[in-house]
């Protein structure tokens, strides 16, 4: 039995140098990750589990999903910078869409647009920020925040930087400023998916039909702006993928914030 005792005497001795190791990795890890608070830090992380191994855990879907936005994103982008006018099935849908107008829907739709608009999203946003307070949910303002005038601030930016002209010979209603992306589209799917997020964090069961109406109204808000002749199809796309990343990096830093 000795040499069997001396075995396992050796091996734990081994075990605990090891732990050892990895608490010091494990706090060295911990200062470059407080040192380097930038982006990437928020998707790749370096964790070490309870019996010391090394893991770099990775988010596969978040990444997948921000890859497919930057393709998408980029490959109408190019397009959209080298064109005048409607770019790949813009002009297609435009014509159908607007063969079938009429003043019944054309009032819908200004109501629906009206949802996904900047004066909306400001009362809305001030009624939210006020029971967000009263109910002493402060880890609520930062998402709120970016996901309206974070939100706005990118979408202005991407604008003056691709200067796309509006489908002005569809005009239902006056509209001012640049195209693409569609401000409506991309500020509406990080707010209300952001919003909706919130809702549902800590509430248990299926919430399908929940996030079904979310997207079902983020969806008529974007046809709205196509049926109203103020943007192209491609810029309700390019806004619907950036308000979609931009829900993604505020639920990731929400996350770390309330952890």
């Amino acid at each position: 039995m000795k040499p069997f005792i001396w075995h396992r005497q050796e091996r734990e001795k081994k075990e605990r140098k090891k732990l050892n190791k990895f608490d010091l990795l494990r706090q060295v890890i911990y200062n470059i990750k407080k040192s380097l608070p930038f982006i990437f830090t928020r998707i790749f992380y370096i964790r070490i589990n309870n019996i010391g191994g090394l893991y770099m855990k990775k988010n596969t879907l978040k990444i997948l999903s921000a890859v497919i936005i930057i393709v998408i994103f980029t490959s109408i982008a190019i397009l959209v910078k080298g064109s005048q006018g409607g770019i790949l099935f813009d002009e297609k849908i435009m014509e159908s869409v607007h063969a079938n107008t009429n003043s019944t829907i054309t009032t819908i739709m200004k109501g629906i647009t009206f949802l996904g608009s900047s004066l909306f999203f400001i009362g809305f946003g001030v009624v939210l920020a006020f029971l967000f307070i009263r109910n002493k949910y402060y880890e609520g303002i930062m998402p709120l925040f970016l996901s309206t005038i974070g939100t706005y601030g990118v979408n202005a930016i991407l604008k003056n930087i691709f200067v796309r002209i509006r489908p002005l010979k569809y005009f239902l209603i006056e509209q001012t400023g640049y195209s693409f992306p569609s401000g409506h589209s991309m500020v509406s799917m990080a707010f209300y998916t952001t919003m909706t997020y919130l809702f549902l964090e800590n509430k248990k069961g299926k919430n399908t039909f929940i996030w079904v109406v979310n997207f079902l109204l983020i969806g008529l808000i974007g046809f709205s702006r196509i049926y109203l002749g103020v943007h192209w199809p491609t810029d309700v796309i390019a806004g619907y993928v950036m308000g979609f990343l931009v829900h993604i990096i505020i639920k990731d830093i929400h996350k770390r914030q309330v952890n």
